[in-house]
This record gives structure tokens, sequence and C-alpha cells, in this order.
């Protein structure tokens, strides 16, 4: 792309906005990506020709602030030069295109974003704000970001979804552009001056049958600040980030380019999580769901100064979601939140589980007494409470940051369980599965096999209702006979009771979570061709003295299929997940 020329445009081309503390010039950065000299050079712009506050939108887009009149031209022809801007304004205004910030090069949402790019010239014009989202990466990123036209990924494949329709139509990546240029035209023709967004249109009009035969799947929460397998996920309090420690860290941390969230987090590429770094590195650190608006004076329509205030209280919320907005308009959040607070000539109002737009409990308040205000300091903590839902976000929050790409699906299934168990997210480098495991082992409990386990926080973990033919979970741990055993095996009693399994060992499930002495107690059972065999082992057991010697025996020989958790990792948890996964395909 050349660089737009942008001699002789008048500071309204790009339609920038008056603040208090000068213009703001907003940046819409292809497939929300900067590289790493493009990072470098528009810090030093917004230096040089602002304040030095770059903001981050919720729609992954950045703002360059404090920018005077005098500078404005100068600051374009820059972003000109960085192929930040397009050569057509208009254009420009209309490239309202979100994409996952976890793309990669030469996937299906690269792909998409830059062939829509292309053809936007060819769409009609839409209103301000209408816009694009394309959330095909491995796991659902934007669905809580609104679009009005959505490329999303159902259980089967990609789909086209109408924002407002809980369905979409299935399309494939070379007809996609060609359906989308479809529902553009029937959504063009059907809104009006006050329908226009598609949300209202569809609220309107029925969508043809076709275009709603498919849903996307659930949702996931959004990432969290941290450790991400593109570099690190770091967030920036209220969304604004200083650029010369923007450039620093680029620097610094040896960074290969940037990323845009629509959550207040930048990922930068290629880098570690920094201990020292300027930005917010904890996932659970209160500034990431205060919300406040620049306020007083950086707002024209503030009277009063917000960032302040929310710094002040968000440590005191105990995670509970906090809004200071300088005005009624709540440009921060138009959602409700537990708190929010509103400006008004000077003072402040209180909303309790509200909008800026509901009515206020109090009014005329100082930061003083809305600290101190013992309405909300005593508020319940707030917390998903629905069973189900936990799941559902828990297992698309490991599908979204663990690495599965080579288990099987039905090895998948049991691996996101186990992680989900052990509450790590990188067990699953350690996972092994031998060929044809989960089909023979899930074979044996459907045939009534039972199930023996070394322990018995292993057998009381095991779900009964998942169990497909009420199969019998047995562990003789604390059978009579056992010490006596022991005893004469000179072996711990974890090892000798499996000796009182060999009457119903043949086809059985074989699960060990806790003690290697019992995994190589089996082992050597089997060395017996005498010795009856189960139909598939899952040897999981943990600590230091053994168990990994003894996962890395079972993994050589492989006397029946198996599942192993190699190295130190293991337990009754990781064990009964994977025995519960087996057991039935339901999450």
């Amino acid at each position: 792309m050349s660089a737009p020329q942008v001699k002789g445009w008048c500071p309204g081309a790009y339609r920038p906005m008056m603040s208090g503390d000068g213009l703001v010039v907003r940046v819409r950065p292809r497939l929300g990506r900067l590289d790493r000299e493009q990072v470098l050079r528009l810090c030093a712009l917004a230096t040089q020709h602002g304040s030095g506050c770059i903001d981050l939108t919720n729609r992954a887009n950045l703002q360059i602030r404090g920018v005077s009149e005098a500078a404005y031209q100068a600051l374009l022809q820059g972003l000109a030069a960085l192929e930040l801007l397009d050569a057509d304004p208009d254009l420009e205004r209309r490239r309202n295109i979100l994409v996952t910030p976890f793309w990669q090069h030469g996937d299906l949402s690269q792909y998409l974003a830059e062939n829509l790019t292309d053809m936007l010239g060819d769409l009609p014009e839409l209103p301000d704000k209408v816009g694009f989202a394309i959330d095909t990466g491995m796991a659902p990123a934007l669905t809580d970001t609104p679009a009005d036209f959505r490329f999303e990924r159902s259980e089967t494949g990609l789909i086209l979804r109408a924002e407002g329709s809980a369905m979409g139509r299935p399309v494939r990546e070379d007809t996609a552009l060609g359906a989308l240029q479809e529902l553009v035209q029937w959504f063009d023709t059907r809104r009006t001056a006050a329908q226009r967004r598609m949300v209202q249109v569809v609220a309107a009009h029925d969508l043809p049958p076709d275009w709603v035969t498919t849903a996307p799947r659930p949702p996931a929460p959004p990432p969290r600040a941290g450790r991400h397998r593109l570099g690190a996920l770091l967030g920036a309090s209220f969304g604004q980030i200083d650029a010369t420690a923007l450039a620093r860290a680029m620097r610094q941390y040896s960074a290969t380019g940037m990323r845009i969230t629509p959550w207040r987090l930048f990922l930068l590429e290629g880098a570690d999580v920094p201990a020292d770094a300027p930005f917010i590195t904890d996932a659970d650190d209160p500034l990431l769901i205060a919300h406040a608006c620049v306020g007083k004076p950086y707002c024209l329509q503030a009277t009063v100064d917000t960032r302040a205030l929310a710094t002040q209280l968000a440590p005191q919320m105990k995670g509970r979601s906090v809004h200071v907005s300088g005005c009624a308009k709540g440009c921060a959040r138009p959602a409700a939140s537990d708190v929010t607070i509103i400006g008004r000539d000077g003072a402040f109002d209180l909303v309790l589980n509200g909008t800026p737009q509901d009515a206020p409990c109090r009014r005329g308040l100082t930061p003083t007494q809305i600290i101190e205000h013992a309405e909300f300091s005593r508020m319940p903590y707030d917390y998903e409470k629905d069973g189900a839902a936990i799941y559902r976000q828990s297992f698309a929050t490991i599908r979204a940051e663990a690495d599965l790409a080579r288990f099987a699906p039905d090895e998948e299934q049991i691996a996101v369980r186990m992680i989900h168990a052990a509450g790590m997210v990188g067990l699953e480098s350690h996972i092994r599965f031998s060929p044809g495991f989960v089909q023979v082992a899930r074979a044996a409990l459907e045939s009534g096999a039972p199930i023996f386990c070394d322990a018995h926080m292993v057998s009381e973990g095991v779900t009964r209702p998942r169990l497909p033919a009420e199969n019998d979970v047995i562990c003789t741990l604390r059978d009579p006979a056992v010490p006596g055993l022991a005893q004469e095996l000179g072996n711990t009693r974890s090892a000798a009771a499996l000796e009182l399994w060999r009457p119903r060992l043949q086809g059985a499930l074989v699960a060990i979570g806790n003690a290697p002495t019992a995994l190589f107690h089996l082992l050597n059972m089997l060395q017996d061709p005498d010795c009856p065999r189960p139909a598939a082992i899952i040897g999981c057991p943990v600590g230091f003295v053994g168990a990994v010697e003894s996962k890395a025996a079972l993994w050589a020989d492989q006397p029946v299929p198996c599942c192993v958790v190699e190295g130190r990792l293991g337990g009754s948890a990781i064990t009964v997940a994977a025995i519960n996964a087996i057991a039935s395909r339901a999450e």
C-alpha cells in the first residue's frame, strides 16, 4: 500500500475528536497489529505531536491524545508514512473490522480480514459505527464485543451471523465474503434512520430461514493478563498507555510486534511476562475491572476527576465492578456496574447495580464520602453461581489457552478434563495416550468392566451417574488381608492390595493415581503370562520417589493400552478426571 498523500487535507478530513487536552486522533491498525518498527515510530509521533498518551479502545483501535491543531497535519503525515492510514479518508472511516487478537499468519482470520478490507469499497456505505467481527480463532474471543456482521465458528465449521440473531448461516472460506455481501445488502435495504444497527433491524425483520440454521460455539471468557502462547498479555489502567514506557518495553523485552485487544490488554509478541513491566501483569489486578472515562480536565463535559477516584475504589471492591463516569453519558461503560458513580457539577452521584442513566440512590457526594459509603462497602461478593456455566467457562478457557493440537478429538476431551482437575494449563505437555487407549477403555466400561483404583481418594471421586453400565468401582486398600500381604511381599500396602484384584482383573480398567509402588507392582504382575490382563491402565501416580520412574516404565512396556502423566505431576484428582471423561463424553 502506498502512503496517503495528505498534503492539503483539512483537520476534519479524518474527523478527529476534540477533547480538553486537544485533538484525539484514532488509529485503526490492520488486523489489530503493529510491527515493531510501527510501534516504536508511533510512540515517537505520540510524544512529538501529542501528550504522549495512547488510549486502547473497546474496538481494538488506538487513540493518540493531546494533539494540537498545529501538529495535526504533521501527525497525519507520520501515520501515513507508517501505512497506518488509508489513502481515502472515507474508507478509513468505514474500516471498522475487529479481528480476534490471536490470529496467526496464513490462517482463516487473516484471510477474511484482508479480503474484507479490500472489499469495503464495493459495499454500500453503512451508518457510522456499523462494524464487522472476525472471531474465527481456536476459541471464541469476541463474544461480548459488539459488531453487526460476525464471522464465527460452530462445532462443524465457519458461519456468518447477524448481531441480534442466536443462529448463523454455514459458509465456506470461498463463499464467506459473497455471503457477507448478501447480508450487507439485506441490512442496507431495511435499515432506517431510527434503526441504524443490525440488532435493531433483526428485531424488526425476520432473517431468511437459511440464515438461522447453526449456532456459534459457546462463549469463552476473555483472556487474562499474563503469559500467552504468542507472548506477554499486559494490561493498561483504564486503557491508557504511556508512549515512552511502551517504546522502552518493546526494546527491553525484544518484542517483535504488538496486538491490540478490546479488553484494555495488549500483547507484546514474542515477549515473556516481565516482572518489572510498567504495565499490569497480574490477571487479578482490580484496575482491570474498574472503568473510568478520562474525566476532567481532559473531557469538556466532565466536572470531576474520575480516574483518581476509580483508582482508590478499585482495591476495595473485592472483585465487583465499579464505573466512575464524568457525566451521565457513561462513555467508558454503557452497561450496568455493581457501583456506578457519576460526576455532576463537581460532586458525585451514586448508583448501585445500574448505569449512569439510572436514578441515583445518593447525590452530591464528595470523594471521601464515596469511599466511606456503607451501602456498597457491605455489598455481597458477586460470583458465578451456575454450576453448568462454571464448567462451560472453565473448559472454554482451557481450550483457548492450552496447546491441544496433538490430541485426537476423543483424547482432547479427556486431556481437557485432566487440565481442569489440575487447574494447570501446561499439563497437556505431560499427558500421553497410547494408540487406541480411549476406545479400548471406553469399550471396557460400556461392557460392564470394573474399575480398580489404588486409593480411596480415586475410587470415591468417580461420578457414578456417568458410568455407562453401573460399573463396580473397587479399592482394596482397606481389606483386612492387606497388611499381612504387605509384610509377606515386603512391599507397601498400596502394592499388596493389587494382589486382591486378580479374580476380576481380566478386562478391567485400572486407575493408579497415588502410589508408584502400586504401578511398579502391577507391571511386575503382568510379566507373568498367567496373570489376568486389564483392558487399559491409567498411570498417574504423583510424587518425588518412584513416580517418574514408574510411569516411564509403564510407557516403555505398555503391556496394555495406557494413559500417563509424565514426570512428578499426577494425583487423585487428575486420575478421577480421566475416568469420568472416559465414562461419559458429556462435559
